[in-house]
């Protein structure tokens, strides 16, 4: 299960990353979005596009984006779908906050190297999680 949760939250990731690259490709903001000062704000901006996606998904109603890409392909409840799009949304929201923070107190080299691993880690732990509480009823309902 951690796998699978892992690696669909990936797939869903990358297909939203191509979709804002080709947006930030056709803006006529190209060259202020490549510009240096903006650098430590990409992955800001990713995380935030991430949460919104997925948050907007359940705004919406019903069970959200990567259900509607994967529902049916996991035998899992509505229920489970609403959660794991609140709590990942909710993680993207914690990751932009903290590349802020982070990228104006470390030095540039230790943020890229946070940048490069840290959301990686942070999605495989997510993962764990998410299988192991997020996939149980009884688990999940009594921590609600």
């Amino acid at each position: 299960m951690v796998w699978g949760i892992f690696w669909r939250v990936f797939l869903g990731e990358l297909i939203a990353s191509l979709a804002l690259m080709a947006l930030c490709l056709l803006s006529p903001l190209k060259p202020l979005l490549y510009g240096p000062q903006w650098m430590l704000w990409h992955p800001t901006i990713a995380f935030g596009w991430f949460a919104v996606l997925l948050l907007g998904g359940l705004l919406r109603g019903g069970n959200g984006l990567l259900y509607l890409i994967w529902g049916g392909l996991l035998d899992k409840p509505g229920s489970f779908w609403r959660r794991l799009h609140g709590c990942l949304g909710g993680l993207y929201v914690v990751l932009a906050l903290v590349n802020i923070a982070v990228a104006h107190v470390v030095p540039f080299r230790a943020w890229l190297e946070l940048k490069t691993f840290g959301p990686l880690l942070a999605l495989i732990g997510f993962s764990v999680w998410a299988a192991r509480y997020l996939g149980d009823d009884r688990r999940a309902a009594g921590s609600a």
